[in-house]
């Protein structure tokens, strides 16, 4: 396995090898960094000072073409905070969150353990779905998920944040349209499509950060080319109907994270409920994919029927075609040492 995946191998039980907090919060990282974030950026660093781990974010891999506002930036942070919980608490520490910091103002959360007597032995813990998730954009069976998956998914739904579902036909292909419409209009930037093809890398990649071909299905030959491709041509335009046919014939339900407003904060929570569903979902055999949707949401919203903002989109489904992972940073790579 290239170096540039590695990180998606976990030995479990080296944690019980750890001996000090800071030793424990650095460990904890590993499940951290293998979140879900928008063109597989990772906009995300770490610190640890005494003994509380600050997450901090990384202008370097941000997006300003197709996030200007940031908004995928900490939904990714809140994929990662979660993801951490889910590990720190498998082990017996539920862990302390304090958004935005007043001692370090650079940092999106501080997080600190909490001891509890003894390590979880339930063998579903969601701790066994981190290094398995994966962003699947093939084909899904047209195969609904089994009886109360989906209601068990909405009681995650709050007084600010909301989680909705459609399988209906009719309003699969409005939202589809919708989405659809959305990515050329993307792609009528070209520096958007500038920023979108340095993110696209070939199956032969070495690099830590970006997506591989065989993440959109490419095989060899197509992802040596397609960013070029992206780089220069609006290529929805020419995949427009077999998109569209993906999402309408090939996803059975789509899925929504949303709030009622747009705060840091409120994406953050997004994050961590959308990393929790995904992570369950993998638990119970569906596969999931993750797409942006545009700020300006007031078509989407008349055609679900809903007041809140959707946030975040992603398909949820059923098939035996599992792609590889998508690399990912090393620990070290994202670690900054205290001075």
């Amino acid at each position: 396995m290239k170096n540039n995946y590695q990180a998606w191998n976990i030995d479990i039980q080296e944690f019980n090898r750890q001996k000090s907090d800071r030793d424990r919060l650095r460990f904890l990282i590993k499940f951290a960094i293998l979140a879900p974030s928008s063109h597989n950026s990772q906009p995300w660093d770490f610190k640890i000072i005494n003994n509380a781990l600050f997450l901090l974010r990384n202008p370097a891999r941000f997006l300003p073409v197709s996030d200007p506002l940031n908004r995928h930036v900490y939904i990714a942070l809140g994929c990662a905070i979660e993801n951490f919980s889910i590990a720190a608490d498998y082990f017996g520490f539920p862990t302390d969150i304090e958004y935005f910091p007043d001692e370090f103002p650079d940092a999106t959360a501080k997080i600190s353990l909490v001891p509890l007597p003894r390590q979880s032995s339930l063998h579903d813990h969601l701790i066994f779905s981190i290094p398995e998730r994966r962003s699947n954009r093939n084909p899904y069976d047209n195969e609904l998920p089994r009886n109360g998956i989906i209601d068990h998914f909405k009681k995650y739904s709050s007084h600010d944040i909301y989680v909705d579902f459609v399988s209906d036909h009719a309003k699969k292909i409005a939202i589809a349209e919708y989405l659809i419409r959305f990515r050329e209009k993307e792609f009528e930037n070209k520096e958007f499509r500038k920023e979108m093809a340095a993110y696209k890398k070939t199956n032969f990649t070495a690099s830590p950060i970006g997506m591989p071909g065989f993440t959109m299905g490419f095989g060899n030959f197509l992802s040596l080319i397609a960013p070029f491709l992206i780089k220069y041509i609006n290529v929805i335009r020419f995949i427009r109907t077999k998109e569209i046919s993906l999402l309408v014939d090939h996803t059975p339900v789509f899925g929504f994270i949303g709030s009622q407003g747009d705060s840091k904060k409120e994406w953050l929570s997004v994050g961590r409920i959308l990393e929790h569903i995904l992570l369950e979902a993998e638990r119970d055999g569906l596969q999931t994919s993750i797409n942006a949707l545009p700020f300006e949401v007031v078509e989407l919203q008349q055609i679900m029927g809903i007041s809140h903002r959707p946030q975040i989109f992603f398909r949820l489904g059923y098939t035996k075609s599992i792609p590889f992972h998508s690399p990912r940073l090393r620990v070290e790579d994202i670690t900054i040492p205290v001075e």
